[in-house]
Parts: C-alpha cells; structure tokens; sequence
C-alpha cells in the first residue's frame, strides 16, 4: 500500500518499520527543559504553537489511527450485537501508545493528537483551542471547542509530570470517587499522612498505572504519548 505525503510516494512498510530513522533530521533535539532554559537564557519565554510534525510522521499516525479506529468500532459493534452495554468498552478501550525521543518531541505529537490552548494576549479573554486531530484522542470536544470530562489522550514524560497541567481541578472534580479510592490505598500501603500529602504527579503516574483498569484513574485512556 501507498500513502501520499504533498510530494512524496512512499511504500508505506519501508518508513514504518523504522520510523524514527526516515524523521530524525526532522525532530526537536532538545528536551522541553533545555528548551525552556534556552528560552530564558535569551530573555524569551515559549509560547504555544501548532505542533510541527515531518509528513511522514502525520501519515504514520493517520494510518495507525486509522488501525485503531478500526479495533475501536469492531469492539462497539460487538458489543451492541452481543446486547453488552457500551460501558463495558468505555471501561476497558484499547490503548494507542506513541514513544518519542525527547520531551519536546512527545510534546508536539501530544497536541496534534489531544490538542492544544494558545493563550490570549488579553489575559481577561479565553485562550483559542485547537482540537487534537482524531476524534477519538481529542481531549477537546471538535464542535464546542470545550475539554472533555474525562480526557481521552494522557502526556506522560518528566516535563508532564511537573508541568503539564493534565491533573487540574476539573480533573479532581470529575474522578474524585477514583482519586479517593486512590489515596485511600495509598494510605494503607504508606500512611494517612502520606495519603493526605499526594502531589499531582503521584495522580499521574497513577493514572498510567491503571489504563484499561475499571473503577480506576486510568480506565478512560485512549491514547498514551510518553518518552
């Protein structure tokens, strides 16, 4: 099969079994941290932009998706025809996993996949969204514009766990039969104290841990994009 990029015609096997060798040229070298220390170095701050992802990458992806989409639908229709309830899919779906060579990297495929805000230059009014390019990984809902409850694409690499904002109040809001779940394990392993001192990154990584798992943090995931 075949798959054309703008001006490129490429057997599709070739570039996917190495992927990363046919896009490196192409890729951020350096991680999000050495980025923004660069950025601040210069008197600079990053500001969020469209994700600039090689062609090849972009079809990469679609094709995957496309795999995944497919596995997705199959499971639904399996269900209705079984008479199981879609809950059961919901719970358990089938999980995309992206592993990028640097934080940079992973932070590009995130927003192309998920989406991405950019702020407004009047702090008073909203920032744009963008919603992520597939819509069973969009964490942004394509007609409103809004974030979804339960955000389907989860970014999980060092930079994420101190500052991607994925664990927000709204997150705490909607899973907090899970999170206290959660902590009430937690504490029977580490302590009250311990319990009562999770940071952020703790409901991350736990999050991760428990994709595809019901009653849990992560049984909503449908996409993982990590380093």
């Amino acid at each position: 099969m075949q798959e054309r990029l703008g001006h490129h015609v490429f057997q599709s096997a070739t570039p996917l079994r190495n992927l990363y060798e046919h896009i490196r040229t192409e890729l951020p070298k350096a991680g999000r941290k050495m980025a923004k220390a660069r950025a601040k170095a210069e008197g600079k701050k990053l500001v969020e932009e469209p994700p600039h992802l090689p062609e090849i990458l972009q079809a990469a992806l679609k094709q995957f998706y496309e795999h995944y989409k497919e596995e997705y639908e199959s499971r639904r229709h399996s269900a209705a025809a079984s008479g199981t309830s879609q809950l059961l899919l919901e719970d358990s779906p089938p999980v995309f996993i992206v592993v990028c060579n640097n934080t940079s990297v992973s932070k590009e495929v995130y927003k192309y996949l998920a989406g991405y805000e950019i702020p407004a230059e009047d702090e008073s009014q909203p920032p744009q969204v963008v919603s992520g390019r597939y819509e069973l990984f969009s964490n942004y809902d394509p007609e409103s514009g809004q974030p979804r409850n339960k955000p389907p694409t989860l970014l999980i690499d060092s930079d994420a766990l101190e500052n991607s904002g994925q664990i927000d109040d709204e997150f705490k809001r909607v899973f907090a039969p899970e999170i206290k779940r959660f902590k009430e394990e937690y504490a029977h392993v580490h302590g009250q104290g311990a319990a009562e001192r999770i940071e952020d990154s703790a409901i991350l990584r736990e999050v991760v841990n428990t994709v595809g798992k019901r009653n849990a943090l992560g049984v909503h995931i449908r996409c993982v994009v990590s380093v």
